[in-house]
C-alpha cells in the first residue's frame, strides 16, 4: 500500500501454452475422489481425527441463557435470535435498521490444531438493494497483526446472485482498513448444508458438505503460521434493510486435538 507501478509493455517469449490444461492435470487440483474422503477430506489421519476432543457443543436446541452459559457469547442484534426444539433461530428482517449482523462466538484462545462444524437448514434470503449482499458466516479471527479472519458462507451478492464462499479479510498496516482477499466462488443457493472450519498445523482449511454427509470437500485453504485463534463465530449479516435473512442453525461442535488447552 506504499508503492504502485504501471505495466506498458508485457511481452512473453518462449512455447506457452495456448490453453489450460484439464482440472486432472493441473498441479495444484485434487479430483472429485479426492474431494469427498470422509471425514476430514485428507487434511488429517485417521489417527489425528481420533486424537480430537470436544472443545463446547452450545445447547443450539435449549435457551439462549443456556448457550450463553456454555460460554458462548450473543453479539450484534441478539434479540432476533429465537431458540427452537430444532435449533437456534437467526434472523434479520425488515425490522432491524441499516447494514448489521448477529452473531454467535466463542473467545477462548485456542492454540492446537482444531476444528468447527456447523450445520444449517431452513436458510432464506431476500435481495438486498444496495451494497455486497447478506449470509450465513462460520469464521476464524487469528491474533496476528492483520486480524486475519477467515470465513465460509452461504450469501447471496449484491445483485441477488447465491453461492457457496470463502475469503480471508485482513486489516491493511497502512490505512487500517479491512480488505478482502483470495476469494472462492462457487454459485448456487445452499439453503442446508454443513460448513467447516479445520486448523491443521499452519494452514486453515474451508470445507462444505451436504445436509447429514460426512463427505466433506475443501473449498479453499489459507496460510495461518503459527498465530492463535482468539475466537470462533457464526454470523448473519446483511449490507442493507431490504436484504433479510433467516436460517435455523441445528448443530455447532468445536473440537481441538487432545495435547491442546482450552
Amino acid at each position: 500500500n506504499k508503492t504502485q507501478c504501471r505495466v506498458r509493455k508485457l511481452v512473453y517469449r518462449g512455447d506457452w501454452p495456448k490453453a489450460l490444461p484439464s482440472i486432472e492435470e493441473q498441479e495444484l487440483s485434487y479430483s472429485a475422489e479426492q474431494a469427498t474422503v470422509a471425514p476430514n477430506n485428507g487434511i488429517m489421519s485417521e489417527e489425528e481425527a481420533k486424537g480430537y476432543v470436544l472443545l463446547t457443543e452450545p445447547p443450539l436446541k435449549s435457551s439462549l441463557d443456556e448457550i450463553k452459559a456454555s460460554g458462548w457469547m450473543l453479539k450484534g442484534v441478539t434479540e432476533k435470535y429465537q431458540a427452537t426444539p430444532d435449533g437456534l433461530l437467526a434472523a434479520l428482517d425488515q425490522a432491524t435498521p441499516g447494514s448489521t449482523f448477529s452473531a454467535l462466538s466463542w473467545n477462548k484462545l485456542i492454540t492446537t490444531d482444531c476444528e468447527v462444524t456447523l450445520d444449517f437448514s431452513d436458510a432464506v434470503f431476500t435481495p438486498v438493494k444496495e451494497g455486497w449482499g447478506q449470509g450465513l458466516e462460520l469464521a476464524f479471527l487469528l491474533d496476528d497483526g492483520t486480524e486475519s479472519n477467515i470465513q465460509i458462507e452461504v450469501s447471496m451478492d449484491g445483485k441477488g446472485n447465491p453461492r457457496l464462499q470463502s475469503k480471508l479479510r485482513r486489516k491493511s498496516a497502512a490505512t487500517n482498513a479491512f480488505t478482502y482477499h483470495n476469494f472462492v466462488n462457487r454459485p448456487g443457493m445452499k439453503t442446508s448444508g454443513r460448513l467447516r472450519l479445520v486448523r491443521q498445523r499452519d494452514t486453515i482449511y474451508c470445507l462444505f458438505a451436504e445436509a447429514g454427509s460426512d463427505k466433506f470437500e475443501i473449498l479453499s485453504q489459507y496460510p495461518a503460521g503459527k498465530s492463535t485463534i482468539k475466537e470462533v463465530s457464526v454470523q448473519v449479516k446483511r449490507s442493507d434493510i431490504q436484504g433479510t435473512i433467516t436460517a435455523l442453525l441445528t448443530s455447532l461442535t468445536l473440537k481441538q486435538a487432545a495435547t491442546g488447552k482450552p
